[in-house]
């Protein structure tokens, strides 16, 4: 079912963006029994190099205990490990396994394709524009929350 594009507010075409996006990936993830926001922490994780909790929460938009929940759950299936940080060792750096690189190498090629499909008949500066006002967006929701929200420019872009 689809809203009138000409009568649709921001908050509601962003709420469909997120659902249609969120369907697509469901689709795509059931042969690899993950969900969304598994497949974004793993390929955060096999992107980059080894984060803590909070820096992975940060990444994936997220906070601590949702990230938490979702690095216990991939360690059950043993995706992900933590280890000592050696610079802090009162401090955990999550990364994957070798059964988790590899899931990540998968992930990858599904995310570019996701990424591409999404993307399909945007110029590149439509691509900007659009990003440039998204964040703009979180921007100023973030001002609404006042000091509960960490401004979003400081976040990592996913």
């Amino acid at each position: 079912m689809q809203g009138n594009v000409n009568d649709a507010s921001i908050g509601l075409l962003v709420a469909a963006t997120r659902r249609r996006l969120k369907q697509v990936i469901w689709n795509r993830l059931v042969p690899y029994n993950l969900t969304p926001q598994q497949f974004w922490v793993i390929l955060h994780l096999h992107q980059g190099r080894p984060m803590s909790l909070h820096e992975l929460a940060k990444n994936i938009w997220a906070d601590d205990p949702t990230a938490c929940r979702i690095v216990a759950r991939l360690t059950e299936r043993k995706l992900v490990r933590a280890e000592s940080d050696p610079d802090d060792r009162r401090r955990f750096r999550l990364m994957l396994t070798p059964k988790g690189k590899k899931l990540g190498g998968d992930l990858s090629g599904l995310a570019a394709e996701i990424k591409e499909g999404m993307e399909r008949n945007l110029s590149a500066g439509e691509r900007q524009a659009l990003c440039d006002v998204l964040q703009r967006v979180v921007d100023n929701l973030d001002g609404m929350l006042g000091d509960e929200a960490e401004p979003a420019r400081k976040r990592a872009r996913v």
